[in-house]
């Protein structure tokens, strides 16, 4: 029987177990769910049996975990959600500066954006499994089976794109900017798309989409360097690592994957006051502390 962590069920978890019997009595035809911004402490040893259709997770009667101990997502049911149930409230329709949104909403705007991102990924990493089966050449596959993989690979990358271009159209950066870490997340879910999908246009729409963040994400790196060192010393940890490591990865990432629009961003931010070789002074010192032997 589960119990609490003062080692007695409380009596939230007592209903929700009655409200789970229940359920199970009349065969699972009333599924429970939790929302999915509930702490874990509220599910009364149920996570173990959950997987995530949008906002919400579902309790069913198999235990699926994923090996890293997160909650499963079932993508089928996730993009029915997303692409047909979840109902938007107008942001898209707002003028930039138009439209207040409290810290609540937009930690709302973020929580959606992450279910949707998540979504994607998933979608994208079951079309690049299937694609890798059917070019395999250590396992190799009837000629039926390949076209099957091939036409399922291509139909969950579809999918992907949809869910990317849905959230870019109903939750639009310019009513809600993006998070420091949300954007550069759907940076790299738009890259892993473009690599297995193989279209060009999303190859470009991840360019841009990086190149749009790194701009973004620069405009609080200047902040920072502008603060003398005893207002410097007061920052959060999250604003140290965003101009400590996050910033400079993504300096470093867009050089990678395109130098001349690196090159670009680099010139625009420095025209705008950013240290730009203080924040690669930052990446070269991370790279050294990972390059030296463990003492």
């Amino acid at each position: 029987a589960y119990v609490g962590r003062d080692q007695a069920i409380s009596c939230s978890g007592t209903m929700v177990l009655d409200i789970l019997a229940s359920s199970i009595a009349q065969g699972w035809k009333r599924p429970v769910y939790f929302a999915m911004t509930v702490p874990d402490r509220y599910y009364v040893g149920l996570k173990p049996y959950m997987q995530s259709t949008g906002m919400a997770f579902e309790v069913t009667p198999i235990r699926q975990l994923t090996q890293d101990g997160e909650i499963v997502t079932n993508t089928d049911k996730t993009y029915e959600n997303v692409t047909k149930r979840f109902r938007w409230a107008g942001i898209d329709k707002a003028e930039p500066g138009s439209l207040y949104l409290d810290e609540t909403i937009r930690r709302m705007v973020s929580t959606t954006r992450s279910t949707m991102n998540d979504l994607a990924n998933m979608l994208t990493y079951e079309g690049a499994e299937a694609k890798l089966k059917a070019e395999s050449t250590t396992a190799p596959v009837s000629a039926k089976q390949k076209a099957e993989l091939i036409a399922y690979a291509a139909a969950r990358f579809n999918k992907a794109r949809h869910v990317l271009l849905i959230m870019e159209e109903k939750l639009p950066s310019k009513a809600c900017p993006y998070s420091v870490h949300m954007g550069y997340s759907i940076a790299q879910t738009w890259e892993f798309l473009s690599e297995y999908s193989g279209n060009k246009a999303d190859k470009e729409r991840f360019l841009k989409f990086l190149e749009q963040e790194t701009e973004h994400v620069g405009q609080y790196v200047r902040f920072y360097q502008s603060l003398d060192s005893s207002l410097y010393s007061r920052l959060t940890l999250n604003d140290r690592y965003v101009d400590q490591r996050l910033f400079p990865e993504m300096l470093y990432y867009l050089s990678q994957v395109s130098e001349p629009r690196s090159k670009v961003v680099i010139d625009r931010l420095m025209k705008q006051g950013v240290n730009i070789e203080r924040s690669l002074n930052f990446l070269y010192q991370a790279q050294k502390q990972q390059a030296e032997p463990a003492q």
